[in-house]
Parts: C-alpha cells; sequence; structure tokens
C-alpha cells in the first residue's frame, strides 16, 4: 500500500509541474511567429515528461494490484472494502487516458513540421488532460487513504477480538491452576507458573503491537483532508494496558486468582474496545453519508440552476446585436457563469474525496464543460456569436449530463444507506431525480451556493 501511495503523490506533483511547463512553454510560443528548433527541443523534453508520469501511474498501479493479491491470499476483506478496492482499481485503469497518447503523437507530427497553431491548440489540450489527471490522481489518493485507514481499523477489530479469546482461555487456566495446586508437586506448580506467566508475557506483546497499529491509524487519520471521529480508543487501550499489567504482576506473585480476574476483566474490555470501534465505524460512515447526500443535493440544485441561467443567456444573445452595449453585458454574464462553475467544481472535487460513487467519467464532463466555457468566451470577445452559440450549447448539455451522473450516485447512496437500516424506509430527498435528465429542470433552485461543500 505504501509504494502505491508514494507513487501516487509523485505523479500528482509531476502532473501539477507538466501544468505550469506546459502554460508556460505555450505562453512563448504565442509570442512568436514561427516555432524555431529550440522549441521543438522543449516541446520533446515536455512529451517525454508526459511519458514518464504515465510510467509512474502505472508503477503506482501494478503496486496497488500485486497488494490486493496478496490480500486475496491472507486476508478475508468484508464486502465494503473489497467493492471499494475494486472501484480504486477502475480509477487507476480510466485514468491511463488512451485520448492522452493520441493527443501526444499528433503533437510529435505537428513538431515535425513545426506548425505553430496546431501546436498551441494540441499543447492547450494537453494542459486540459494534465489537469483532469491530476484531479483524479489527487482524488484517487485521497480516497487510498481512507481505504488503507478503514481496514487497518477493521483489522484491529479483529485483532482485539482474538487476542480477547486468547485472554479468556487463559484466565480459565490460571483459574484451575489455582484450583489444582494442592494436587501438583512444588516442581510442577512452578513449571505451570512460569507457563503461565510466558503466555501472559506472549498477549501483552500482542497488544503492545496494537496500540503502536492504533498509533499508526491516529497519524493516518491526521492526513486526510476529511478526519474520522476514532472516539475515546486512546482511554480505552490504557484500561486494557493497566488489566494486562496487574495481571502479569499477580502472576509472578502467584495470586493466581486475582490473576485470573484481570484476565477476565482484560479480556472483557478488548471485547468492549472492539465493539465500540466497530460501532464507532458504522456510526461515522452513516453521518459520512448523510452529510455528503446533503452535499450532493445542493450540488444538484447548483447545477440545474446553471443549466437555466446558461439556457437564457443563450436565447438572449440570439436577439442581441454584436455591436451594442447589451452584447457586452451578456458577454459579462457568460464569466459570471464561468466563476459560478468553478465553485461547483471545487464543491464536487472535494465531494469526490470522499464518495467512492462518484465514477471517474464525471471529472471528464468538468473538463469539457470547462474547455467550451472558455472557448465560448473567446469567441464571445470576437464577436463570433453562431460558435460560440454552439459551444453553450455544449455547456449546457453536459451540465445536464453531469447532473444526471451526480443524480445516480445519489440513488445508489440512498439504496446503501437503505441496506444499512433494515426496516427503515429509504430517505427521499427535496427535488429527487428520477434518472431521467429532464426532470431536473424542476429543480426550482437558480443559485448557486458553496455553502455546504467547503473544502
Amino acid at each position: 500500500m505504501k509504494t502505491s501511495k508514494e507513487n501516487l503523490q509523485k505523479a500528482i506533483e509531476e502532473s501539477r509541474k507538466l501544468q505550469q511547463d506546459t502554460k508556460k512553454m505555450r505562453d512563448k510560443m504565442l509570442q512568436k511567429k514561427e516555432l524555431d528548433w529550440q522549441d521543438k527541443k522543449e516541446l520533446e523534453k515536455l512529451l517525454e515528461r508526459q511519458k514518464e508520469l504515465e510510467k509512474q501511474i502505472s508503477e503506482a498501479k501494478q503496486a496497488y494490484e500485486e497488494n490486493l493479491q496478496n490480500q486475496e491470499e491472507f486476508d478475508q476483506q468484508s464486502e465494503e472494502i473489497m467493492e471499494k478496492q475494486e472501484q480504486l482499481q477502475e480509477m487507476f485503469e480510466e485514468v491511463m487516458s488512451e485520448e492522452m497518447e493520441e493527443l501526444m503523437r499528433q503533437i510529435q507530427e505537428l513538431m515535425e513540421k513545426l506548425q505553430k497553431d496546431g501546436a498551441l491548440e494540441m499543447m492547450e489540450e494537453m494542459q486540459l488532460n494534465d489537469e483532469q489527471t491530476e484531479m483524479e490522481l489527487d482524488r484517487m489518493l485521497e480516497l487510498f487513504k481512507q481505504l488503507e485507514l478503514e481496514q487497518e481499523m477493521t483489522q484491529m477489530v479483529e485483532e482485539l477480538e482474538k487476542l480477547a479469546e486468547e485472554q479468556e482461555k487463559l484466565s480459565e487456566e490460571t483459574k484451575q491452576s489455582d484450583e489444582n495446586k494442592e494436587q501438583m508437586t512444588p516442581e510442577q506448580q512452578k513449571e505451570q507458573q512460569e507457563e503461565l506467566e510466558k503466555k501472559q508475557e506472549d498477549i501483552n506483546e500482542e497488544f503492545e503491537k496494537i496500540q503502536e497499529d492504533m498509533k499508526d491509524i491516529e497519524k493516518k487519520n491526521e492526513e486526510l483532508e476529511n478526519k474520522r471521529d476514532l472516539g475515546k480508543s486512546e482511554e480505552e487501550m490504557e484500561k486494557i494496558e493497566q488489566q494486562l499489567e496487574n495481571s502479569q504482576e499477580q502472576l509472578q506473585k502467584n495470586q493466581n486468582k486475582k490473576a485470573s480476574q484481570s484476565q477476565q476483566n482484560a479480556a472483557q474490555q478488548m471485547r468492549r474496545t472492539a465493539q465500540q470501534m466497530a460501532q464507532q465505524m458504522s456510526s461515522m460512515q452513516m453521518d459520512q453519508m448523510q452529510e455528503d447526500m446533503k452535499s450532493l443535493r445542493q450540488l444538484l440544485e447548483n447545477l440545474v440552476g446553471l443549466s437555466f441561467d446558461q439556457e437564457d443567456l443563450i436565447k438572449s444573445l440570439e436577439t442581441t446585436d454584436v455591436n451594442t452595449p447589451r452584447y457586452v453585458e451578456l458577454t459579462q454574464e457568460q464569466f459570471k457563469l464561468k466563476d459560478d462553475f468553478t465553485l461547483i467544481e471545487d464543491s464536487l472535487q472535494a465531494l469526490s474525496k470522499r464518495v467512492f460513487q462518484i465514477e471517474s467519467f464525471v471529472t471528464e464532463k468538468v473538463v469539457e464543460i470547462k474547455r467550451n466555457m472558455s472557448k465560448s468566451l473567446e469567441e464571445l470577445e470576437q464577436r463570433e456569436k453562431p460558435q460560440a452559440s454552439e459551444r453553450q450549447r455544449r455547456v449546457m448539455k453536459n451540465v445536464n449530463d453531469l447532473a444526471l451522473m451526480l443524480s445516480e450516485t445519489m440513488q445508489q447512496m440512498q439504496q446503501q444507506m437503505a441496506s444499512m437500516m433494515p426496516g427503515n424506509q429509504m430517505c427521499t430527498t427535496p427535488g429527487q431525480s428520477q434518472g431521467k435528465t429532464g426532470k431536473f429542470l424542476k429543480i426550482k433552485s437558480r443559485k448557486v451556493s458553496n455553502s455546504s461543500t467547503n473544502r
């Protein structure tokens, strides 16, 4: 897991640098009439770095798959964790974009011909693709950390329950030794006592490892953007530790009756702690899903509002002459819609780092909306109204498609929550979609709000 995480972190850093350097290179080329051989060399370096980025992602994917294979051999994972592992594996598959490879091939051909305009356009596309890659990698890294935390917490619950069984068994043995000591010779008593002390020492050492694992879990939790409530696990661990120390000391003093009771107390405390952790995980998951549903609902309303506003703007532009002050005002309205979508994008990116059910192709839609928003603004400023209108219609279509995707995600979450609450009705939400794009337009909210899903 560690190797995959490190490779993902390196890939994110390189993706960010690539975007910055591609933008610098493109800005530099815009100032020139023609490309020269030095430009070609710099472009070749960018393409080599792009290939290196793909290699890093591929290595992270390979390390992750190897880890999954090892888990299948040695660990029995819960169905929910296995589903998340599969979803993460699908993300690895989808982030390896065939479009990017085709784009790099086209840039290579344009470089050979030293065609400035084509190369500039391709570099803009490469920058957008790198931005999409970074968003997906950033999301994958956060979901990866969450999955890692959930796995370790689940494993700790199992280890505590297993250790509780060992401690209960030893408590019974200690009790029996106390009851039968008069029937044994001093040598037999000594031998048995040493054996009991050794078993207790082994249990204490196993618990020390669990305590170390707990510290690791707390550290991993601090690395999450959306930290989990781990409850009072540290206090519970201290109570267990105290009972284990009492058991060891009492055995060393041949106070086996007291030791047996301390061992029983330690086992009970382990079970309580394991149960509390399991309940905390379940409650934490339910609370998070409810909060995410609220954020998702707000996002849907914001997207529908944006779609309405874009449609109104298209209609207004159709009847407005390009040489009027009104046309300038409407162009400014398009700038505002672009800013509104930036808020939606930030909220969606933050939400996607918490919700596994959000599919990777949602990111593609986001990039497509941004691409057409930017192009429409360029064409509006150049008074190319028909071309701008076509871009605006693409924006509206992609916004509706994105809303449909998120509505389907919300329905999946509702079904999952319903399955987690046997006997309860599936929760309903205001403005809930029935799975058709047309239904979204029944939501009347037209204002973009970012309050529910701030980072």
